[in-house]
């Protein structure tokens, strides 16, 4: 386990496991480490604001890996994070 980081997108474009979106970058730790950056056993470690997987370098995988993602699940936490925004706008219903 390493420092833990506040995420931004400088520190993403300088880390080892980022891969391009278009004219963005984000993580591709899931694919290249086959597991998941936030959660240990199923149970959230961290906030997806912080990082402690960062680690400077070159990317490591290439373009042609990054457009191949579509034959992945969403990590966990995309399927947090819609549970979240669902939740929200139920929320917002009841008012």
């Amino acid at each position: 386990m390493g420092e833990l980081r506040i995420v931004s997108r400088r520190l993403c474009a300088s880390c080892k496991y980022r891969m391009g979106v278009g004219n963005n970058v984000a993580c591709n730790y899931l694919q290249i480490a086959g597991h998941s950056r936030l959660y240990e056993n199923g149970v959230k470690m961290y906030d997806a604001a912080f990082c402690d997987k960062y680690e400077s370098g070159r990317k490591l995988t290439t373009w042609a890996d990054d457009l191949n993602l579509t034959r992945f699940e969403p990590e966990e936490y995309d399927t947090y994070k819609m549970q979240r925004v669902a939740q929200g706008r139920k929320v917002q219903k009841n008012v």
